[in-house]
């Protein structure tokens, strides 16, 4: 691998020191003041990593995608449980939790509940359809813009 002034990656594709702490404290919550102490370095340093920095926007990226990743599946993990507290507040009675469930089910809207087709085929077209649809909304808009 040639490198080149500012290459932001070593011999073994690893960032440099400073860049791990920096990126490490971002990904646990920190500021970017926080995390350039953490790293030794200004916040511009931080700010310009972040901004144009792609081996560094790259490894921020995906250390939010594995953080977003283990949350989902913290979170779905739990939703059963949720889903039982629900069941039995709307046994004993809450009329808050039983009427937000309702709302979030979307059942208070007084629209009847839309599902799409069941057919694979239908699925196809009704997805061309939009596609279709969206496309002429966005001629439409360029259109009267210019216009």
């Amino acid at each position: 691998m040639t490198l080149w002034k500012g290459d932001v990656m070593g011999q073994d594709g690893a960032l440099e020191p400073k860049k791990e702490a920096a990126l490490a404290s971002l990904l646990s919550g920190a500021t970017v003041t926080r995390a350039a102490e953490a790293a030794g370095c200004s916040r511009n340093s931080v700010h310009r990593w972040l901004k144009g920095d792609h081996a560094f926007l790259a490894a921020y990226n995906r250390g939010r995608k594995e953080l977003r990743d283990a949350t989902s599946t913290r979170l779905l993990a739990l939703a059963e449980v949720a889903a039982g507290c629900v069941a039995r507040a709307v046994d004993e009675g809450d009329a808050k939790v039983a009427l937000a469930m309702l709302k979030g089910l979307g059942l208070l809207s007084g629209e009847r509940l839309t599902i799409g087709p069941d057919d694979p085929g239908e699925v196809a077209e009704e997805k061309e359809m939009r596609e279709a649809l969206a496309e002429e909304e966005s001629l439409f808009n360029l259109i009267r813009k210019q216009g």
